[in-house]
């Protein structure tokens, strides 16, 4: 499963709880669920690579949003869910750069204790952007409700500020 499945999965999952220390417990064994589920993960370091930045930017804008709005109690659980449901991948990334053996690897799904099943390329895909486009939407939800107009102020903020598409 790709890190960034993991991970926004991990912040819907926090977000609707609004409690880091359960969003980070379940964020690290709905690392393994998903892993559990047939999959196809990057074939090249340069996949993997290209992952990451996603997820990292992805962590990046819930940064962004805990600062834009720091009374929204669902964001810290979002980000810690997030972190959690990540963690364990970071040992996939240290695989790549020193050729490691699976049965060396600590994460259960990654050592072969628990089962890591294969689907093709295309079908996985398709499930993973279905399990991110729901992880999305839900994490949107709850956000707006928490806050009246916080999406609205925070897209005017990214086309105000960054993109500087509106005056």
């Amino acid at each position: 499963m790709y890190w960034s499945t993991h991970i926004i999965l991990g912040a819907a999952t926090g977000c609707a709880l609004e409690k880091p220390i359960l969003a980070a417990v379940l964020g690290f064994l709905s690392h393994a669920l998903l892993d559990i589920l047939p999959h196809h993960d990057p074939d090249t370091p340069a996949g993997y690579v290209i992952d990451s930045l996603a997820g990292i930017t992805f962590l990046s804008l819930l940064w962004k949003s805990a600062s834009i709005y720091p009374k929204n109690r669902a964001i810290p659980s979002a980000i810690t869910g997030a972190s959690f449901s990540g963690l364990p991948d970071i040992e996939l990334l240290y695989k790549t750069a020193r050729k490691i053996p699976n049965e060396k690897l600590l994460y259960p799904t990654h050592n072969g204790l628990l089962p890591h099943l294969e689907t093709n390329p295309p079908t996985s895909n398709l499930f993973q952007a279905a399990i991110v486009v729901l992880s999305l939407s839900m994490l949107l939800v709850k956000l707006t409700r928490n806050e009246k107009g916080q999406l609205k102020k925070y897209l005017h903020f990214v086309m105000v500020k960054k993109l500087k598409l509106v005056h």
